[in-house]
């Protein structure tokens, strides 16, 4: 696919959205820096988006890790995050047109990071600031899950609970649907076990925030309807 965040325009045409040029980074989504692979660190644009949110104010919230997926020869693999690439981008639904990009320090969001959910509270008591707070999953399977909160009115950014037992998943957990073991599969690889831990993350009616661990990951598409 050409880009990594699309809209449904009708039952059988997609676009991408709000715009190809934005979906579509000028360096490319990834490098090569002494051998090893980085996502881009283009702030501008997207590079791998995985989660959306439509807060009450007409914004569409996206959120892009930073780490697209790679084919080389046939060989899958997933670059390392570089600052700038991750970001939490706000879009004005009524206009089409991004009012604020967040970007994380890499004491906040770190290489091996990967930001899978994202959910908002929007009270006014919520920060100093007054300008409400998002909360996002960091569910690296590479060994940092835990969750990472911006100010939304400061951009300030921190970390909570990172490798707390309760952000970790079991070792050797065999996650099943209806009664299939599921197991990581990948070409020329034995099999594995999923070692993501937190995944999905709601906000109950008091302002509280929660994660859940994965049981079975689908990865789909995400598409503006």
């Amino acid at each position: 696919m050409k880009y990594t965040l699309g809209e449904v325009v009708n039952k059988t045409t997609e676009a991408p959205y709000p715009n190809l040029e934005l979906n579509t980074p000028p360096s490319g989504l990834h490098s090569n820096s002494n051998g090893i692979e980085f996502g881009s660190n283009d702030k501008d644009h997207f590079i791998s988006v995985q989660a959306l949110y439509v807060t009450p104010d007409d914004t569409l919230w996206v959120l892009d890790t930073g780490r697209p997926t790679i084919n080389q020869s046939g060989a899958i693999s997933m670059p390392y995050a570089a600052p700038g690439g991750p970001k939490l981008v706000a879009i004005d639904l009524s206009t089409d047109t991004i009012r604020k990009t967040y970007t994380l320090p890499p004491t906040v969001h770190y290489p091996d990071s990967y930001m899978n959910d994202l959910r908002f509270d929007l009270r006014s008591n919520v920060t100093k600031s007054g300008g409400g707070i998002a909360y996002i999953v960091d569910s690296s399977n590479e060994g940092r899950p835990g969750f990472i909160m911006i100010d939304l009115a400061t951009d300030e950014s921190w970390r909570q609970l990172t490798r707390h037992a309760s952000t970790l998943t079991v070792d050797y957990a065999v996650p099943s649907y209806q009664g299939i073991p599921v197991y990581i599969r990948q070409p020329g690889h034995p099999l594995s076990f999923q070692a993501e831990g937190l995944d999905g993350a709601e906000l109950d009616q008091y302002g509280e925030v929660s994660g859940t661990l994965v049981y079975l990951v689908i990865n789909l598409p995400f598409y503006l309807c």
